[in-house]
């Protein structure tokens, strides 16, 4: 007979709940708020600029097989210091993970590669292929690119920090697209514990 405590592991979608009802910016709402307006001005600002443009080849080549210039947020819009614990990509998918040094708020990224840039705004996305290629091509490159969701599963277990990273989903597309790469998304909220 044993005796002594027994570990008990907590599953995905317990550990998430567990943050969301003890996380000081998830308890309020003000990080969800915050992403939200964040990521409606960045929605219709990319709506307004010509960011994507690129060739049907470019559009078609993952990151494997070409540098791609990358330009990360290094500060907070305060100017302090955001520190990069992840940051790596693989075919079409980029997961960048950040601490900020204001509230030691953890957050990630995912991103798409899209001809010559990184994005993650789906309609923004689907907008600027139709506008320049068709809905053809759209198509085909959702495919491909959601034919390499392997890539980005493999970039989420390679990642490795202490604590957990959560991110707003922007839209119903986004918040399939991360329970597809096996993230736990809870009240539009995605989750990612390190293995």
């Amino acid at each position: 007979m044993s005796k002594g405590f027994k570990v008990q592991t907590l599953s995905s979608k317990e550990r998430a709940l567990q943050v969301l009802k003890t996380d000081y910016f998830l308890k309020d709402g003000q990080y969800r708020d915050l992403v939200s307006r964040n990521r409606k001005q960045h929605f219709w600002n990319n709506l307004a600029g010509n960011d994507i443009a690129c060739t049907r080849e470019e559009l078609f080549t993952p990151c494997d097989d070409r540098f791609v210039a990358s330009l990360d947020v290094t500060t907070t819009p305060g100017g302090k210091p955001l520190y990069t614990l992840f940051n790596e990509t693989k075919g079409f998918w980029k997961l960048r993970i950040v601490r900020s040094s204001v509230n030691d708020l953890t957050d990630f990224t995912v991103s798409v590669l899209v001809g010559n840039k990184w994005r993650y705004y789906p309609d923004a996305i689907k907008r600027h292929i139709v506008r320049d290629h068709g809905l053809e091509v759209f198509r085909e490159w959702r495919d491909v690119v959601l034919a390499d969701l392997d890539s980005l599963r493999q970039l989420i277990g390679a990642a490795k920090f202490d604590g957990y990273a959560y991110s707003a989903t922007c839209c119903d597309s986004s918040k399939r697209l991360c329970q597809r790469a096996g993230l736990e998304v809870q009240r539009d909220i995605a989750f990612l514990f390190p293995g």
